[in-house]
């Protein structure tokens, strides 16, 4: 259950400034209301070993939360991983579902909460089940509500993908 609990938090953005900042007078210090972070001291800090902020944040909000604690003396080296980071951007694989609102499944329990999919995955790659039940999975998932959640999705993806004008 702790670890469970762990993956819930690290993956909740509202607890990413406080994983990001670290303990107040070991990682970061307040200065005029602001949180600004101490340079790494490997002799008094203790290690900060989850950076949800590194590796699931967007562009954005990594954006806003290093500029947000950057003090006078580090805003150069906050300023160039930014730029490093916008021009890796256009190296970045895009994937087609990426941002997909859960907003899709609402009103399809069984469709979100992937029980039906996980059951049919396991049991063929287990071999319990033979490829050819995949048929059975498609007929189960759009009785489930797959027509809606496809159209959807579809509606979702052709308006994150038009032109700006």
């Amino acid at each position: 259950m702790a670890t469970l609990k762990l993956l819930n938090n690290l993956y909740d953005k509202r607890n990413w400034n406080a994983l990001y900042l670290g303990v107040e007078g070991m990682h970061y210090t307040l200065k005029d209301g602001k949180a600004i972070r101490l340079p790494d001291d490997k002799r008094t800090q203790e290690n900060l070993l989850l950076h949800p902020w590194q590796e699931l944040a967007a562009l954005d909000f990594t954006t806003q939360l290093l500029k947000g604690a950057a003090s006078d003396d580090s805003l150069w080296s906050v300023d160039q991983t930014i730029r490093n980071m916008e021009g890796a951007q256009a190296y970045n694989k895009n994937i087609a579902g990426d941002g997909l609102p859960a907003s899709i499944y609402a009103g399809f329990p069984d469709i979100n909460n992937r029980t039906l999919y996980v059951e049919y995955a396991t049991k063929m790659i287990l071999g319990q089940y033979p490829i050819s039940k995949f048929d059975e999975f498609v007929e189960k998932w759009y009785a489930s509500g797959g027509d809606e959640v496809t159209k959807r999705a579809r509606a979702w993806y052709e308006k994150v993908n038009e032109p700006v004008k």
